[in-house]
């Protein structure tokens, strides 16, 4: 009985160990250089509006990235033409300069979290934009940004 118990038990921490995603897409930003004219934008399909979703990001930086923070603007476009915009920094390091992501060599991936059990009440394409906001252009260091939705359970 213990043996069935196992052979039940362990694919289904394995399944959990391997965690999908409901939505995440990944987008590189040419030569590490964001620029104001360089609008990141993901496209999102909401089929339920009964389920909560955890929102973040997943920012790629080289360590040359020389700055604690970077500001980023998202704007969301909602299904019936609504649009909300919100301006936020994001933290990338602490006051003495260490790296709040996990780096591998000069290549660091912070993951950050934009809102936690978020509901959506429109069906549809849900499009999330972002720009960097900072006072210079184009921001160096920033090689890539993903956005991830998770189902909450």
């Amino acid at each position: 009985m213990k043996d069935l118990s196992v052979l039940i038990i362990l694919p289904l921490m394995i399944m959990a160990c391997g965690k999908s995603h409901f939505y995440e897409t990944s987008l590189e930003i040419e030569q590490s250089n964001w620029s104001y004219n360089d609008t990141l934008s993901y496209n999102v399909n909401i089929r339920d509006t009964s389920i909560h979703y955890d929102i973040g990001l997943e920012i790629v930086h080289t360590t040359d990235f020389a700055y604690q923070n970077l500001y980023i603007q998202i704007l969301t476009v909602f299904p019936d033409g609504k649009l909300l915009s919100q301006t936020l920094p994001i933290d990338f390091a602490d006051h003495t300069g260490l790296w709040y992501g996990k780096c591998r060599g000069e290549t660091c991936t912070l993951k950050v979290m934009l809102q936690e059990n978020a509901l959506f009440n429109q069906l549809g394409d849900h499009d999330f934009k972002i720009m960097q906001y900072m006072r210079i252009d184009p921001v160096p260091g920033i090689k890539e940004v993903a956005m991830i939705l998770d189902e909450r359970i």
